[in-house]
């Protein structure tokens, strides 16, 4: 991506996101709230590698259960970004 010339840059707050990107971007960064992940609530942490739990939480956020954001309400969000 070294040649790849971008005309903007936009980014989540989380921390992760924008050392992430203040790495790879060296242009002015907009940075967004909309952009943040979907808050997974007591599933925070859940390794990804356990499909048991992944299913679990999948359930939880389609349809916002258990401290999740719904899916529908991430998917609102992100939308009003666009």
């Amino acid at each position: 991506m070294r040649n790849v010339n971008f005309d903007a840059c936009f980014c989540s707050t989380k921390t992760r996101a924008r050392q992430t990107c203040e790495i790879i971007y060296r242009g002015p960064i907009v940075f967004d709230d909309r952009l943040v992940e979907i808050n997974a609530g007591e599933f925070e942490g859940t390794d990804e590698t356990d499909v048991e739990a992944m299913k679990l939480v999948l359930q939880a956020i389609m349809s916002g259960d258990k401290g999740t954001e719904s899916f529908k309400d991430f998917m609102k969000t992100l939308l009003r970004f666009l």
